[in-house]
């Protein structure tokens, strides 16, 4: 049992940001935060912008700055949801704070969902 939390931790890292803990997505999270991911991904199909990385694995200045300016209420109401902190409060944190806060829940979830659906397809396909 207590292996498992030790492998969990390595697999869903916690971080903290100027004294706040930012913790991976629990299942539930996901439900309350899908239509704002939905509003994102719609948002950028229809500005045709792609998430793609460099060719040295980060996504280009650019592109976040287009995502904040089409999608900023959601990304909002997003890390709102994901600290248990209001939007005011979020709102307050200075630029570096936000951004590092917001990279770090994209890093921490979107890998997971990406290698949990993916198991799921190579389950079914088996």
């Amino acid at each position: 049992m207590e292996e498992n939390k030790v492998e969990e931790k390595k697999i869903f890292p916690e971080a903290t940001v100027d004294g706040i803990t930012v913790k991976p997505w629990k299942f539930g999270v996901l439900f309350q935060i899908s239509h704002f991911l939905a509003d994102i991904l719609d948002k950028m199909e229809a500005k045709n912008i792609n998430f793609g990385m460099d060719e040295i694995g980060f996504v280009p200045y650019i592109t976040i700055a287009k995502i904040f300016t089409i999608a900023s209420d959601s990304i909002l109401k997003i890390v709102a949801i994901t600290l248990s902190m209001s939007e005011e409060e979020i709102s307050d944190f200075d630029i570096e704070k936000g951004m590092e806060i917001t990279t770090i829940i994209y890093m921490q979830n979107s890998k997971v969902i990406k290698d949990s659906i993916s198991k799921i397809f190579v389950k079914k396909m088996e």
